[in-house]
């Protein structure tokens, strides 16, 4: 049976937490956006707290409206406007064209991850991502990181990250790489090995040290 490696892309691949906290606060405060790095110093604790419950970008959004509104929260299950999912990818969009620089700046890949690609050439790469197609195949370019873009599922092309992967398991050894606990419960597939990234401080010799026990590298 043919190995195929699905990887997610934020946490995994990119360390772009910086910049989806820094689109979400210009989303949610917008005329009153002043200094991120101040505001970002005074509630630390709680945003590193609700950060634990982050699965989609809009997440980020949820983080800063509870703290502009001072309410407190279990967690980050609940509804807000879609409007917010809207705006937050067209700042995204209008920030990474107005400063590209600092976008990618906001965006490290980690290095190791990038060698892993590069000294295996031959393997069979996925990138299975909430985040939007358009980051995903400027920052791969920018990191010269050769991954074939109809290798790419974007958050436009699939509804759960489920769904893509049993639909190649059914011919293939799957091996799926994720931070989120909650997209690894819902697999329930045989044909699907999952790795879970606990700790994102940790996450570079986690993946590493998984990847050599498949005989990976």
């Amino acid at each position: 049976m043919k190995e195929v490696y699905f990887f997610d892309f934020d946490g995994v691949i990119c360390n772009s937490y910086q910049e989806c906290f820094y689109i979400a606060y210009r989303v949610v405060f917008q005329k009153d956006f002043k200094n991120f790095k101040i505001f970002y110093n005074k509630y630390y604790e709680k945003i590193i707290a609700y950060n634990t419950y982050v699965v989609k970008g809009i997440d980020f959004c949820k983080i800063f409206i509870l703290i502009k509104k001072k309410i407190e929260a279990k967690n980050l299950n609940f509804q807000i406007n879609n409007d917010y999912k809207k705006r937050f990818y067209e700042e995204r969009a209008k920030f990474r064209k107005e400063n590209f620089k600092k976008w990618v700046g906001l965006n490290p890949f980690y290095k190791e991850i990038v060698s892993i690609f590069k000294k295996n050439k031959t393997k069979d790469f996925f990138i299975i991502s909430n985040k939007d197609y358009k980051s995903i195949k400027v920052l791969l370019k920018y990191n010269k990181v050769k991954i074939p873009l109809k290798n790419i599922y974007s958050k436009e092309l699939f509804r759960s990250k489920n769904q893509i992967l049993n639909k190649f398991s059914k011919n293939n050894q799957i091996y799926f790489f994720d931070d989120q606990i909650t997209n690894l419960i819902k697999i329930k597939n045989d044909n699907i090995k999952k790795f879970l990234i606990l700790n994102r401080e940790k996450n570079i010799k986690t993946l590493m040290k998984l990847l050599k026990n498949i005989k990976f590298l």
